[in-house]
């Protein structure tokens, strides 16, 4: 089974619309006007993240900490691609975005999976 599929067959299984207010937020400097307010644009995606956050043997306590979430972020349809200068906000809660790993495709981005801390 190829890793695409198996990343279908997760998101159809657990689905994604209870996250779906989830957004990723990108602001932007304007480097040439440092004096000017920055510019924040944000869009709406289909996330989905386990319940069990991370496994135990993967929480290192620097890199990997406990209450940390692992986000599986499906692209299609993304404007942005996220980063670690990133927000991830949800309701009134606001997270860090600490690690964006990127699965592609030919060069298609297929998946990102984020790690995000509160």
């Amino acid at each position: 089974m190829s890793f695409t599929t198996s990343i279908n067959k997760l998101l159809r299984r657990n689905g994604t619309t209870s996250y779906s207010l989830k957004k990723i937020t990108t602001t932007v400097f304007d480097l040439n006007n440092p004096t000017k307010a920055p510019t924040t644009s944000s869009t709406s995606h289909s996330l989905l993240s386990y319940p069990g956050q991370y496994k135990r043997n993967q929480v290192d306590g620097e890199l990997v900490r406990i209450g940390d979430v692992k986000l599986y972020v499906d692209p299609t349809g993304m404007t942005v691609i996220p980063t670690t200068s990133d927000k991830i906000t949800y309701g009134s809660d606001e997270w860090d975005i600490i690690d964006v790993k990127t699965y592609t495709q030919g060069n298609t981005a297929i998946l990102y999976i984020l790690q995000i801390r509160n």
